[in-house]
């Protein structure tokens, strides 16, 4: 006999990455100042999409996981992988926030680029996020000449990591602060240099664009920016929480052609999928018409 599904409704999703074109809940306390945000929820094509302002990234020799092994996300090979999206925003001398949830392959040989904001004529960068050769991150803005504060934390290959960094706005490195998995951390490679530049060059990840190096080795799971300092309270809940509680929950159907999401959360879910548990509800599958989005859809024999 067909399966029924018993659904017990939650708000949002949860821990759990929704399917792409499901679209932020603009009134969530955590999307206050939330001006860039790409979830890494595509799963195939050469494109990632900004889920703030609807700019898309372009795909650069990075690759998307086999999906039986991913939870969402994009690696990069620490060669020559890369995202480069068009002019964002300006960044001008006011408080932001960059969080990002990334695992390293291996320790760079020098420095990781993980996320750069470029100067327009691309030769220098106004912001830049990276990993040094121990898995330290590092904060720094104006090229040569930088500002920058990195964290003594050395992180370690193999593990994912939830990283927040914050800057006041002041042009001193004391403006910057870094957590790490919803901690602050010791401080390290203090300098207090040039002002921030403007910028209105390209944003990339993974790499440096004018010149390819500098590459990252590893995947991302989720970057998102604030025009905003978040809060520690707000920082240890993107850590233990995650950030798609940000995003509305909607009623999909478990039959349609494009439905990609939510994860199934045990192998009683899936009973009547042919899905494992941890992978998305399968389309078409015989354990009813609809599901909540964030729902923990449990299936049983009538």
């Amino acid at each position: 006999m067909r399966g029924v599904c018993l659904i017990a409704p939650l708000l949002g999703w949860g821990r759990q990455k929704p399917p792409p074109g499901v679209l932020l809940d603009r009134g969530h306390p955590l999307a206050k100042g939330l001006r860039f945000f790409v979830p890494f929820n595509e799963a195939t094509g050469s494109a990632v999409n900004d889920a703030v302002g609807g700019k898309t990234g372009k795909i650069i020799n990075s690759t998307w996981p086999d999906w039986q092994s991913r939870r969402g996300r994009l690696t990069f090979d620490g060669v020559d992988d890369r995202v480069d999206f068009p002019p964002k925003v300006l960044l001008p001398s006011k408080p932001m926030s960059v969080a990002v949830k990334l695992v390293l392959a291996a320790l760079p040989s020098a420095y990781a680029w993980v996320w750069t904001v470029h100067r327009a004529d691309d030769t220098s960068y106004a912001v830049n996020l990276h990993v040094d050769d121990k898995g330290r991150l590092k904060l720094s803005w104006a090229g040569i000449a930088a500002t920058t504060r990195g964290t003594t934390l050395q992180m370690s290959s193999n593990r994912f990591y939830t990283a927040v960094i914050t800057w006041n706005g002041s042009g001193l490195y004391t403006g910057i602060r870094i957590f790490v998995d919803g901690k602050e951390y010791s401080y390290r490679a203090e300098n207090t240099g040039s002002a921030l530049y403007s910028a209105d060059g390209r944003w990339s990840l993974g790499n440096r664009c004018f010149d390819n190096t500098y590459p990252f080795n590893g995947a991302l799971e989720w970057l998102g920016w604030w025009d905003r300092v978040l809060s520690p309270d707000e920082i240890r809940r993107l850590h233990y929480e995650g950030p798609w509680q940000m995003f509305e929950a909607e009623l999909l159907s478990a039959c349609g052609p494009n439905v990609l999401g939510p994860y199934l959360t045990s192998a009683g879910d899936a009973a009547l999928t042919g899905a494992a548990a941890g992978q998305p509800f399968a389309a078409g599958a015989a354990c009813g018409e609809h599901f909540l989005a964030g729902a923990n859809v449990g299936c049983t024999h009538a």
